[in-house]
């Protein structure tokens, strides 16, 4: 997972399954896609979303560093603007947490470190089943004004 801020916009870019959101305003959007089995199946409709996130399958990846030589990277930009967060994450707390969940910890009123430690917190008082990695950047200038 790589995320490069560029103060108006920011660049991301992921393979496995870590993934990429941003919260701007009240909207909590995923912006990376999975590279499982188990997302090819829901994709495909072979499984619904509910399905998979009980499945067994679903830390099987299929596109990843190391794996095969053709890992095709997808490079995505977004707006970055006033009061917009970006989580970047690894799998290890989006099985223990919902989006939802993860949603309310990001609203609080609180610093970045203060919300990446109750949100690694949280997902490890729900079983804590794998490592749990997080960064939040927070754009709390926004956008450049024009010269």
């Amino acid at each position: 997972m790589q995320l490069l801020y560029l103060t108006i916009v920011f660049l991301i870019t992921n393979l496995g399954d870590s993934r990429g959101y941003l919260m701007h305003g009240n909207k909590f959007i995923q912006l990376t896609e999975d590279h499982s089995y188990v997302n090819e199946l829901v994709k495909s409709g072979e499984l619904t979303p509910q399905d998979a996130i009980k499945s067994p399958l679903k830390n099987v990846i299929v596109k990843s560093l190391g794996i095969s030589n053709d890992s095709e990277v997808k490079i995505r930009d977004f707006p970055f603007n006033l009061e917009d967060q970006v989580l970047i994450c690894s799998d290890g707390l989006t099985n223990m947490l919902s989006d939802s969940e993860i949603k309310k910890q990001l609203a609080l009123k609180i610093g970045v470190s203060e919300k990446c430690e109750q949100l690694v917190n949280s997902a490890n008082t729900n079983g804590g089943t794998d490592n749990i990695s997080v960064l939040i950047v927070h754009n709390e200038k926004g956008r450049l004004q024009d010269a």
